[in-house]
């Protein structure tokens, strides 16, 4: 990718900026939900600036909004915050991003839930599967 398509991105690009902006201020007054947000925000823009081909296609290929994929992507940057460890104090309890995280994961699969990309069954096994993965990983829930 070159210096022009990130100074001035495609439009897909652009409309999945302005997604994650709407979402950023359409957040219930949370602080967990605002801490858990800015720590992947950074993240998120990132992969839509430099990786514009793989919106593209994920576009071309499901029937899913711009906004709904950006839903989805969301979620894949908290699982691997979570996954990494960044968010653990000692090993043993999540700081309060990290709980803004886990938070933010719910909120996120109420979310696609709403727009009809999960299934309510979909929907309880995601959550089941983060706190199974941070259980195994931390040994807390």
């Amino acid at each position: 990718m070159g210096l022009f398509d990130r100074l001035f991105p495609r439009r897909e690009a652009r409309t999945a900026l302005q997604s994650i902006s709407e979402l950023e201020k359409a957040l219930p007054s949370s602080l967990g939900l605002h801490l858990g947000f800015d720590a992947i925000k950074a993240s998120l823009r990132r992969e839509v600036i430099y990786k514009p081909n793989e919106l593209r296609t994920a576009i071309q290929t499901t029937n899913y909004s711009i906004k709904v994929l950006v839903l989805i992507r969301v979620r894949n940057i908290i699982w691997d915050e979570l996954e990494s460890g960044r968010h653990q104090t000692f090993g043993t309890m999540k700081t309060m991003v990290g709980d803004g995280l886990v938070a933010l994961q719910g909120y996120f699969t109420d979310l696609l839930e709403e727009a009809g990309a999960e299934t309510r069954e979909e929907a309880v096994a995601s959550r089941a599967s983060l706190r199974d993965m941070i259980k195994m990983r931390f040994g807390f829930e």
